[in-house]
């Protein structure tokens, strides 16, 4: 095992540093693309107890459109994006694995499961970690969602669980158990029992073929350190968690194809200085450039490739309230416009060196939307020249 030291050591040596960067403050939201909307809803509202604040849908075309969807205070923690085509094939994809909800005990664990079997909904693997404990669920569309029990406290802790194997579901690392055996709510588990929000979106896992660019990339744009790694997993992490983003680099698989899977996924800065000037600027002297920049309404967001092409979005609260973000999502202006007003980062670089009015650097400026979102041109990924 390579030690977090000696790595960020080398990533120095090929010129990315972490003295100047700023990190985010915390996971925002993750974005899928599915074939149904409505049957999608359903699924994260069931599993996640993710509450649609907005649907946005046709009556002629019920399945496309988008919802925005929270467990918490928050304005939204998933984005589902109705886009019909073709579904994520079972297994042998690149890019974004899974995404992983903590919970805080056996108990809630628990719950969720046996009010989800008896809906008719059961993991695809159940896998345990000393003690801690993991469910891995497939939405309709294919997507991974892990809900997860942990209980490591360190570094070392994972080290025993980390091998060298690419293929995490059939890797060594952990044992199977029977999530039967978790303990049951009182009385008998039914279809109405509702499940638990999850406390956190803690962590994702990468598939790469490219490790080493992808863990530059990471420690460059966002502030990342490599708290451990080998020579196929990287563990990251940008704050007191253990690990934030896990990179696997698995050479055997292939990037997808389809309208279906996950879109992006957003990190959420504390002030507008931290995204436009310590970030976008930062990042623009190195030649790492967003391929979208745009006022959502409720966060000012800018959009970046990572090497292998997943969408990263980078993003600031509009509202000094999380209950006045919320206000927004549900109201008129985010209904008529849902999508977002575009604006010129060097412009707002601009304004915030300038000391801008808090008003002057969040407020929208309405005019034609962004219709539709744009995309990353294929095989471009908006980084400059090493």
């Amino acid at each position: 095992m390579v030690t977090a030291g000696a790595c960020l050591g080398a990533a120095a040596a090929r010129g990315v540093t972490t003295a100047e960067i700023v990190s985010p403050s915390d996971f925002a939201h993750l974005a899928v693309r599915v074939g149904d909307l409505k049957e999608a809803v359903a699924f994260y509202d069931t599993v996640l107890r993710c509450r649609a604040h907005h649907v946005a849908s046709r009556p002629d075309t019920p399945s496309r459109g988008g919802a925005w969807c929270s467990y918490d205070i928050e304005h939204h923690r998933v984005s589902i994006f109705g886009r019909g085509g073709k579904p994520v094939p079972d297994a042998g994809l690149l890019g974004w694995d899974r995404f992983t909800f903590s919970y805080d005990s056996l108990t809630e664990l628990g719950a969720n499961y046996h009010a989800l079997k008896a809906g008719g909904i059961e993991p695809r693997a159940a896998r345990r970690y000393g003690d801690s404990a993991s469910l891995l669920y497939t939405d309709p569309s294919g997507n991974r969602i892990e809900m997860l029990l942990d209980r490591f406290d360190r570094i070392e802790d994972l080290e025993p669980y980390l091998g060298e194997a690419a293929d995490l579901e059939k890797s060594a690392a952990g044992v199977d158990f029977d999530p039967d055996s978790l303990p049951a709510p009182a009385g008998a588990a039914s279809e109405e029992n509702e499940t638990v929000a999850p406390s956190e979106l803690v962590h994702t896992v990468i598939r790469t073929r490219q490790l080493e660019p992808m863990i530059d990339w990471y420690v460059r744009a966002l502030g990342c350190e490599v708290a451990e790694r080998s020579e196929t997993l990287a563990l990251l992490r940008f704050d007191h968690r253990l690990l934030r983003i896990l990179l696997v680099e698995d050479r055997k698989r292939e990037r997808g194809a389809g309208n279906q899977g996950y879109d992006h996924f957003a990190f959420e800065y504390k002030t507008m200085d931290e995204l436009v000037v310590r970030t976008y600027a930062r990042l623009k002297e190195s030649g790492v450039k967003p391929y979208w920049c745009t006022n959502h309404g409720m966060t000012t967001s800018i959009y970046y490739t990572d090497p292998d092409g997943n969408r990263v979005e980078t993003q600031v609260d509009n509202f000094p309230t999380k209950a006045e973000g919320l206000a927004y999502i549900r109201g008129p202006d985010f209904a008529r416009n849902p999508v977002g007003i575009d604006f010129d980062p060097d412009e707002m670089v601009d304004k915030v060196r300038g000391g801008a009015s808090y008003e002057e650097m969040h407020r929208r400026v309405e005019g034609p939307r962004t219709t539709p979102p744009p995309r990353p041109v294929e095989g471009v990924h908006y980084q400059g020249a090493p």
